[in-house]
Order: structure tokens, then sequence, then C-alpha cells
């Protein structure tokens, strides 16, 4: 027992090793062409003021923000909370795959869910999973570590004292998944009720009913945040729902239009393997049944997804089904296990190299090999152009766009702490409320803000932050400095 014990634990750990290695390859890649103000935005929190939720939020937890804290540095708090993410990620497929196909076919099946996805899918959609802008991957990662957690006690168990610790570990996995993405609520219910309906192990229904504790504390301190964006639990009538569908569907579409042909490959093989999963749960059992828990809670979340009124007043993004994707993906994986010749004893004793080639090759042929050069140098010439100015100027604030202000605003507090400066600068845009403790006391007559030039946006932060009246001192380099007045 001792030595099984001795192996699962060198197993594990192996495991964690690739998911660490591959989460290197996705943070020093070239997905960090994606980069915007909505990443950054979790940089901001975690070293200008921490939230429990992004600044004017309900739905995105913090954690991740909490957790780099302790990293002033900007770049090197993007690069953390980016490799934490990219790790929960690729940990996820494991994670997802395993649960419904225990042992050496599990991994290797999260492992195929994934190399597929990086392989055949677009660039934005994995950037979307994979880093921190979206946390999907931290919130997924974390629902499927308490049900492994819950899977390991024995039914003698479940009701005992004895499980005490499984069960603090169920509930803090729980709280802190619903936490960092309460909208992975209804694919997590969706995967845990059709697993327990296939397997018929009815205990699930307790670890459905710690979720649902899990989600209903979450639901509430998600009203009890001041910033709170109602409309996104607001439902569609069935001709908008269906519109939302198809918008989508679209979306998605010209997305891998945008890549190379063959990308397109990966919605034929996956229909094809939809096809055969749900005959296979028709005609038989064995492996193919595996991929009907995920099959089914992609399809149910894809579908309530397109209901909210949420997804239509930001333009349809496919960047909200997600989660639907990367369960389409591990049901893909674990389809082409169930056709790989396992009988093979070469294939069994080669599984860690097939695990090392799956998690590492596919990024490096997809993005390129990893530079660790390569974030800070994008980052300057993405969102550096305008830094030496502002810091020649010295202003307390820059008003306007929010795609243009916070990056802006990221690049000077990297450039300030790399010289040794006062971190005193801040952001007049969307998002801007929770920090006015921080910058409206830098807000009297004779302070200076700047703003780019032809940003029809400054006017509007104007009056909405009520600074005024204000008068233009200088245009340089693409900026206008502009000093606040006295009030009549």
């Amino acid at each position: 027992m001792k030595r099984r014990k001795r192996l699962a634990l060198a197993s594990h750990l192996a495991v964690a090793a690739l998911c660490c290695l591959s989460a290197f390859f996705l943070t020093f890649c070239r997905l960090i062409e994606s980069v915007n103000a909505d990443t950054l935005m979790s940089c901001l929190v975690s070293f200008i003021h921490w939230t429990p939720f992004v600044w004017e939020q309900n739905r995105f937890g913090s954690l991740l923000p909490w957790l780099a804290q302790w990293l002033r540095n900007p770049l090197y708090n993007y690069v953390a909370q980016t490799w934490l993410n990219c790790f929960l990620g690729v940990a996820a497929f494991f994670l997802a795959a395993t649960l419904v196909v225990p042992g050496r076919r599990g991994l290797l099946a999260g492992a195929v869910g994934f190399a597929a996805w990086i392989l055949f899918f677009p660039a934005l959609p994995t950037y979307n999973y994979f880093y921190i802008g979206q946390p999907y991957a931290a919130s997924i990662a974390l629902f499927l570590a308490a049900a492994h957690v819950f899977k390991t006690i024995s039914m003698d168990q479940l009701l005992s004292l004895k499980s005490w610790k499984s069960w603090l570990l169920i509930g803090a996995g729980l709280f802190l998944a619903h936490w960092v993405n309460l909208g992975m609520a209804p694919a997590g219910f969706a995967l845990i009720a059709l697993y327990a309906w296939q397997r018929r192990r009815w205990r699930w229904a307790l670890f459905g009913a710690a979720a649902t504790l899990a989600f209903a504390a979450n639901w509430w301190i998600m009203q009890w945040v001041r910033y709170t964006n109602k409309d996104q639990t607001q439902s569609l009538a069935f001709v908008p729902w269906l519109k939302n569908l198809f918008a989508m569907t679209r979306l998605l579409w010209e997305q891998n239009l945008t890549e190379p042909a063959w990308n397109l490959g990966v919605l034929a093989v996956a229909g094809a393997l939809l096809a055969w999963s749900l005959w296979s749960g028709l005609r038989r059992t064995g492996l193919l049944r595996s991929t009907l828990p995920f099959w089914g809670a992609g399809l149910f979340f894809y579908l309530l997804v397109a209901d909210m009124k949420w997804v239509e007043v930001n333009d349809h993004s496919p960047r909200y089904i997600t989660p639907s994707l990367f369960f389409f993906f591990v049901g893909m994986g674990i389809a082409m296990v169930a056709m790989a010749p396992w009988k093979i004893k070469a294939m069994r004793r080669s599984l860690w190299l097939f695990l090392f080639v799956l998690l590492l090759l596919p990024p490096a042929l997809r993005y390129g090999l990893p530079s660790t050069s390569l974030p800070r140098r994008f980052l300057e010439e993405r969102f550096g152009a305008y830094t030496a100015q502002i810091l020649e100027w010295n202003p307390a604030l820059m008003i306007g766009d929010y795609w243009r202000v916070w990056p802006t605003v990221f690049h000077v507090h990297w450039k300030q702490i790399e010289i040794g400066k006062p971190t005193e600068f801040y952001g007049l845009s969307h998002r801007s409320f929770s920090t006015r403790h921080m910058w409206e006391k830098r807000m009297r007559p004779g302070a200076r803000l700047v703003a780019l030039e032809g940003d029809s946006d400054v006017e509007k932060y104007l009056r909405l932050y009520q600074v005024s009246p204000v008068r233009e001192l200088e245009h340089k380099n693409g900026l206008i400095l502009l000093e606040i007045g006295q009030k009549e």
C-alpha cells in the first residue's frame, strides 16, 4: 500500500512538473500578442489597489492578483499571474479527463485534448482561456480539483466526522472556483449532473449540494459588491436568444477562417467523434461513453450563455463560451484515446514520453519556442509609446479611452519602479471609481492631467468625475497636457 501511494504521488508530481513546463511555453510565446487592457487590469488590481473583485466588476474574483501582490514590479506581476493561470489551465485538462477515465488513459486523454486545442483552434479563444483577462482556467481547475477530492471519499465515510478534512478542502475549492468566476457554475453543475446520471452514482448529489452552497455564498457577495452588472443576469426572449446563438457561432467560425484552413479540420473531427460518442452511449458501454458528460455540459452551457443579456451587450463575443470549448476538447481527447491501440505494450511504457511531447511540442509548433525576453519586448513596443513624455511632464493622472489609458498606466508604473521613482500615477477612465480614494486627493487646482490627442472619451470622463475647469497647456508627441483650474 505504501509503495502504491509513493508511486501515485510520484505520478502526480510528474504531471505537475509537465504542466509547469507547458505553462512556461504558453507564458513566453506569441500568445502575448493578444494582451489588452482587460488582461493588464488584473495586474493593476494587484499592485495598485487590491479589491475582492476586479475593479467595478462582480463576476471575476481577484484570487490571482492577491497571490501576486508581493510582486510590485508590473512586468514580474504580469508574468507570475499569467504563468499561474496557464498552469491551472493545462492542469484542468488532466483533472477533467481523469475524473471520468482514471489512470494512464485519463492522463493521455487530457494531454491529447490539450494538444488538439493548441494545434487546431484559433489564437484568440486560446488566449481567452489561458491568459488572465478572462479567469476561466483557474475557476475550472479549482472546481475539478474539488470534484477529485470528493471522489476519494468512500461511501462509508461520506457523512462521518472522519471526512471533515476532505469536506473542508471541497468547500474551499468550490468557494474559490465560484469566486474567481461565477460564470463557471452552470457548466460545472451540468458536468456533475450528467456524470452522476450516466454512472448512476447518486452520492454526487452531496457534491452538488456543496457546490450550490458555494454558488449561493458567492452570489450573495456578488450582490453586496458596490459595483454590479445587473444586465448580465437578465434572460432574453426566444428570438434574441437565437440571434445571440447564431451571432456567437458566426464569430467563432470567422475566427477560425482567419487561421490556416487546416484548423477547420477540428470541426469535422469533433463532429465525427460526437456522433461516435452518441452511438456508443446508446449501443454499448466503453471508454467513448465517458465523453458524453463533457459533450452535454459543453452544449448546455453554449445554449445558456446565448440567453444572457450580457452577451448581447458585448457584441456576442465567443469568449463567453470558453468553458464549452474546454469541455468539447476534453471529450475529443477521451474519444481519440478510445480509438488508440492501447494493447500495444510499447505505448503503455512510453506514456510519459507521449505526455512530454503532447504538452510541449504543440505550443512550440503553433506559437514558437518560448523566450523570456518576449514579454518585456512586446509590452515595451505595444504600450510604451507615451511613457517617456509622461515621465517628463510628471502628471497626476491620464484620462480617456479605457483601452489606451490602462495599458499606459501599467507601463508608466513599470518604468517608475525600474528607475526608482514614486508610483503616483493613476488612470481616469472606466473602472476608476475603485481607486478614487487614491487619486481624488491629487485633483486640486494646478494638478496636471495627460490625454491622447483626438481621444473622444476625455470630455465624457471629465464630466463623469466632475473635473473642471481644465485648460490645455501643451501638445507634444501625440499627448495633451491639461491643468485643473480654480472653480468659480
